[in-house]
C-alpha cells in the first residue's frame, strides 16, 4: 500500500472511530435520560436497566452507575447499593456524593465504624460539608466518645453557623461538662429553629442559680 493510501486509511479508519464514539455517548446518554426519568416516577426496574444500557454504551459514565446506586437504596437493597456505590468510588475516589451515600446506608444499618469511616472521608473531600460533621458528631455522641462528638459539632457550626441542631447538641454536651455559658450560648443559637432549645436554656438557667448559690 503507498504512502497516499495509508494516509487516506487512517484517516477513515479515525474517522469511523470518532463517529463510533459519538455513537455510543449519544445512546449512552439517552439510556440515562431515560433511567432519570423513570426513577422519578417510581419505575425502579425500568431505571435499573437504562442505566444499565447506559453504562453499556459507555462503561466511564458515572452518573449512570450513581442512578443504579440510588434506585438500589431507594429499594432498601443495600447490599446492592453499597457494592453499586463502591463501584461509583473506584472510578471515582472524589465522588464525595456516593461517599456520603455509603456513610448513610452504614448508619442506617447502625455499622457506626464503617459510617464514621465514610463521613470522615467525606469531610476529608469536602471540609465545607457541615451536615457531614454533624452526622459524624452525631455518631460519635452514640459511641460516647464526648471530645471527638465536640470537635466535630464545632466543625458543623464553624462551617455553617446558622446550623440549630449542630448548636443544639453542641449545647447539650457543654451541659454535661459543666460549662453553662457555652452551653447557653448554643442553646441560644440553636432556639430560633430549634424548639427543644427552650427547655435546655430553662435547664441551663436552673444550674446556673444553683451553682451560684
Amino acid at each position: 500500500m503507498k504512502r497516499g493510501e495509508v494516509n487516506r486509511f487512517l484517516v477513515v479508519l479515525v474517522s469511523l472511530v470518532c463517529v463510533t464514539f459519538a455513537c455510543s455517548s449519544y445512546q449512552a446518554e439517552k439510556h440515562y435520560k431515560k433511567g432519570v426519568e423513570y426513577q422519578k416516577i417510581g419505575e425502579c426496574d425500568k431505571a435499573l436497566e437504562e442505566y444499565s444500557c447506559s453504562l453499556q454504551c459507555d462503561p466511564q459514565r458515572i452518573d449512570a452507575r450513581l442512578g443504579k446506586a440510588s434506585v438500589y437504596e431507594k429499594q432498601a437493597l443495600w447490599n446492592e447499593a453499597v457494592s453499586a456505590y463502591e463501584e461509583v468510588l473506584s472510578a471515582d475516589p472524589a465522588a464525595v456524593e456516593a461517599e456520603y451515600s455509603l456513610a448513610t446506608i452504614y448508619n442506617n444499618l447502625h455499622k457506626w465504624d464503617e459510617a464514621v469511616n465514610c463521613y470522615k472521608n467525606v469531610v476529608a473531600k469536602d471540609p465545607a460539608n457541615a451536615e457531614a460533621y454533624y452526622c459524624l458528631g452525631s455518631l460519635y455522641k452514640k459511641q460516647q466518645k464526648h471530645d471527638m462528638a465536640m470537635d466535630a459539632f464545632t466543625s458543623a457550626v464553624q462551617v455553617d453557623e446558622g446550623f440549630s441542631q449542630a448548636h443544639y447538641h453542641l449545647s447539650l454536651l457543654y451541659f454535661v461538662d459543666g460549662e453553662f455559658e457555652e452551653a447557653r450560648k448554643h442553646a441560644e443559637s440553636a432556639q430560633k429553629d430549634y424548639p427543644q432549645a427552650y427547655k435546655l436554656l430553662s435547664l441551663i438557667d436552673e444550674e446556673t442559680k444553683e451553682s451560684k448559690g
